[in-house]
């Protein structure tokens, strides 16, 4: 199999899709324990967990668009947590 953009744009939502599925669920659990938040901004996925500090559960997943940055920055501002930001290189290849 050889990657494309198609490919990878479905790789891409199918990891944000998993990672809502998993902190759905955790945050699901009686008065939200792990202080779970998702947010989601145009094209791309905010996680924090203020219980659980690692990147795995605390990060931007897609491709953060110019329209919501300012919102996506309020969100980080507001995490006690380091948050990261990951993009699939398809994502930069096709803005450039």
């Amino acid at each position: 199999m050889i990657m494309n953009h198609d490919l990878a744009g479905i790789l891409e939502r199918s990891e944000i899709n998993y990672m809502i599925d998993r902190m759905t669920a955790i945050q699901e659990r009686e008065g939200n324990p792990e202080g779970i938040v998702i947010n989601e901004f145009g094209l791309c996925t905010a996680f924090y967990s203020r219980r659980m500090p690692w990147g795995l559960f605390n990060n931007v997943k897609g491709l953060i668009e110019e329209e919501v940055l300012e919102d996506v920055l309020r969100f980080l501002r507001n995490g006690k947590e380091n948050l990261r930001y990951r993009s699939f290189p398809v994502r930069l290849i096709k803005m450039f």
